[in-house]
């Protein structure tokens, strides 16, 4: 039996299967930058109403990890303005948590 490598049906089907296969990764894309959003936006609003200080760990690491996500979907997408502002907040992130292990913020 010949398989007919050359028929549009194939064609269609991995077509398919690559469309799917793109939602699928545009998906996660929109929930990393759902997700970021939320937790740069949750960091902001403890530190406005005191409910944490710029100095705890836990401040830095919603930073770091919200604008790694965030990064990840303004560049998959071309936004590479927010890219570039979501480089610089975890490298501000990473600086700050590397500060607050070695002691040199005063808690």
């Amino acid at each position: 039996m010949e398989v007919p490598f050359g028929d549009i049906n194939n064609i269609n089907f991995v077509n398919e299967i690559k469309g799917q296969l793109k939602m699928d990764v545009i998906i996660w894309i929109d929930i990393l930058g759902w997700v970021g959003s939320l937790l740069l936006i949750m960091a902001y609003v403890l530190v406005s109403y005191q409910r944490l200080k710029a100095t705890n760990p836990r401040y830095q690491w919603m930073n770091f990890i919200g604008s790694i996500f965030l990064m990840i979907n303004t560049a998959y997408y071309g936004a590479f303005p927010s890219t570039f502002v979501n480089v610089i907040w975890a490298c501000i992130a990473v600086a700050a948590l590397y500060r607050i292990i070695q002691g040199k913020f005063n808690t």
